[in-house]
């Protein structure tokens, strides 16, 4: 006679087993996640190769958006004008390779970011010395200003009234730099 079988709410059939931790089973599968054979597709080699998948992957769309850039930039006529006028110079001839342009490593261009960094710290600095001679040129001139409307206005008659001279002078200089404005 077979043990008596019970179902589930979804139809499955369970036979009476108790249901206990195995902490052997366990820590197996968890360490097949990780390190396990390639034929239980996981480990080191299918890391491997799914790295260079991704790789590869990458390179593909970097052509892609290679290709599309230059159609959108060259269009269909100025391709074939290109062609023309490489095909009818007589410094390239069909059989010659054009020359590529090496890319800049990594250490070419930190090399070259750090000198434009360079170069923009030293035009921050000349634009900052020269706005601040300005401004002391400005300042200078506009203490001599006030230090001859000063002179003008403190001028003073042996019995101590003002004298009107200077002041009318001042008035007129006033009077005249309203009218040019």
């Amino acid at each position: 006679m077979s043990p008596p079988q019970l179902s589930n709410k979804k139809g499955n059939i369970h036979k009476n087993k108790k249901n206990t931790f195995n902490k052997r089973e366990y820590y197996n599968q968890k360490l097949k996640s990780t390190y396990g054979t390639q034929n239980a597709g996981h480990g080191l080699d299918d890391h491997q190769k799914k790295k260079i998948m991704r790789q590869f992957e990458r390179l593909k769309k970097k052509e892609l958006k290679k290709e599309a850039t230059q159609m959108t930039e060259g269009g269909v006529d100025n391709v074939e004008a290109g062609m023309d006028s490489t095909l009818t110079s007589e410094e390239q001839s069909p059989f010659t390779q054009p020359v590529q342009k090496k890319k800049k490593g990594s250490m070419q261009r930190a090399r070259a970011s750090y000198h434009l960094q360079i170069e923009k710290k030293k035009e921050k600095e000349e634009h900052y010395q020269n706005k601040k001679r300005e401004i002391e040129e400005a300042n200078k001139i506009y203490k001599e200003k006030r230090l001859q409307r000063f002179k003008k206005l403190s001028k003073k008659t042996n019995k101590g009234q003002p004298v009107m001279s200077g002041r009318i002078e001042l008035m007129l200089e006033q009077l005249e730099s309203e009218m040019k404005e």
